[in-house]
């Protein structure tokens, strides 16, 4: 058995789950066996952005003991344009 990290990062929130693999185990498989893909997403899943320590790749990619696993998301807005709207929002207030 390998122990993976699976992380997952919203606008809001950031999840991290751990799991214990077979060895031989890809990103598809610890990304379902993670529960952050719902069943209704499960046909998008060749689609997703993801990679390992910050270095994409593909989902068929086997895992390694100690892996984190990164699932990236489109950023909403970047934290400079996030400033400059609460600062436009206090000044109208």
């Amino acid at each position: 058995m390998i122990k993976v990290k699976v992380a997952y990062a919203q606008q809001d929130e950031a999840l991290q789950k751990e799991l214990s693999l077979p060895h031989g185990s890809t990103i598809k498989e610890a990304l379902i066996q993670s529960g952050f893909i719902k069943v209704v997403e499960l046909e998008k899943l060749n689609a997703l952005d993801v990679g390992i320590y910050g270095k994409k790749t593909s989902i068929s990619t086997v895992l390694n003991d100690g892996d984190r696993v990164e699932i990236y998301t489109e950023l909403m807005a970047f934290g400079r344009d996030l400033k400059k709207k609460r600062k436009q929002d206090n000044v109208q207030t």
